[in-house]
């Protein structure tokens, strides 16, 4: 080590020195640790850029302010020496000026582990009141209380490089029908069943198949969906043995909606029917071909003249339109037959069936990895914003 490296030893050494001195003076006991670690360590006020669009959706200007970065929890690996926030700060964070609080267990001494431009190390001390630049991975070194030893580590700051709740529609060509599902008879399945509307009646039938089984209704058969029926299923968060599936299709000009929870253990619940009322302001209208996924944890609906999209955060209870996901202008506006459907990369694709092009696109937050998911997850990521 360089010349800063002995005199932090130095340093280290005269201040063990100094107490032992002081120990004969007053007879009492002091204990030396041999072994130190970070317990903790936390972000304080951060300066963050904002971007900002005008009304004309074409001028774009920024502002700076402040936030408190507290509430983002690093994660320590004591065995990997890591320390990284899973919940990424906001885009335009400023993340090279940064107040770092770092504890240690035994009193230890952090030192920061600087790298010349030549490549070679060097140590300064750390102090809560001195800015850190964290753009890049940082190492710190945290030494005992005797000096003979100590740990290193590597802090990541994470910050996203993408705004949330950004979508775009881009053409191009691709084959939408292996996303589609194409079974005769068949409106949808789930792990362990498959489902079909089998004269008027809903029926159910292990995914294997076999015996065909009536399932139970709250309302009459009369109001099930006979046209564009979708069928939308996705397994609970809390529990993933349970899957909410929700139908929707028209009849005679009406829309219709039927939810149902079904267990991996028992797949008889009572399907519930959804009716409009005059407590219900956001409804879905009648829309021609109407096709619906589920996207994120939004349900999405469109057709008739494809004038708008809608989205409905709560499993098909209310519905929005959704200037986010409003088809481009050459998809144009003549009804007619179209596909909709998402990939696992959660690409939403829509397509006419006459076209040799469609369109696809992807919600930003969609796309981020795991370790940035969390982040979205905290902030209810996947309800899309209207």
């Amino acid at each position: 080590m360089n010349k800063l490296f002995s005199h932090v030893v130095i340093l280290i050494a005269a201040a063990f020195s100094l107490t032992s001195c002081l120990s004969d003076n007053d007879e009492s006991e002091t204990t030396y640790y041999t072994d130190t670690a970070i317990s903790s360590f936390s972000l304080g006020t951060l300066n963050i850029t904002y971007h900002t669009t005008a009304s004309d959706g074409v001028t774009d200007s920024t502002y700076k302010s402040t936030f408190s970065a507290s509430s983002y929890a690093f994660d320590i690996d004591q065995q990997k020496g890591t320390i990284a926030n899973e919940d990424s700060l906001p885009v335009g964070t400023d993340a090279a000026h940064c107040l770092a609080t770092i504890n240690t267990v035994n009193s230890g001494t952090v030192l920061l582990v600087l790298t010349s431009s030549t490549g070679a190390d060097s140590l300064a001390y750390y102090s809560s009141s001195d800015s850190i630049d964290f753009t890049s991975p940082v190492r710190l070194r945290v030494y005992n209380m005797e000096g003979s030893a100590y740990r290193n580590y590597i802090v990541t700051v994470n910050v996203h490089k993408q705004k949330e709740n950004q979508f775009s529609w881009q053409e191009g060509t691709f084959d939408i029908s292996s996303l589609v599902q194409h079974e005769d008879g068949v409106i949808g399945k789930t792990n362990k069943y498959r489902y079909a509307i089998i004269g008027s009646r809903l029926m159910r039938s292990p995914i294997a198949g076999g015996t065909w089984t009536e399932e139970k209704l709250d309302e009459d058969s009369s109001l099930l969906p006979t046209k564009d029926v979708n069928f939308i299923v996705a397994p609970m968060a809390s529990d993933t043995t349970l899957y909410n599936i929700f139908l929707i299709g028209s009849r005679d000009g009406k829309v219709m909606r039927w939810s149902k929870v079904e267990d991996d253990d028992d797949a008889s619940q009572v399907w519930t029917y959804y009716d409009d009322d005059e407590y219900v302001k956001k409804t879905l209208p009648y829309l021609a071909n109407m096709k619906a996924v589920l996207y994120g944890d939004s349900i999405i609906a469109t057709g008739g003249d494809f004038s708008a999209v809608y989205t409905s955060p709560d499993w098909g209870l209310t519905w929005n339109k959704s200037s986010l996901f409003a088809l481009p202008t050459a998809f144009g506006n003549t009804p007619g037959a179209f596909e909709m459907a998402v990939d696992k990369n959660n690409i939403l694709y829509i397509k006419r069936d006459d076209a040799s092009t469609g369109w696809y696109g992807r919600l930003s937050q969609l796309g981020w990895s795991d370790e940035q998911r969390v982040f979205t997850k905290a902030k209810a990521w996947r309800r899309i914003k209207e």
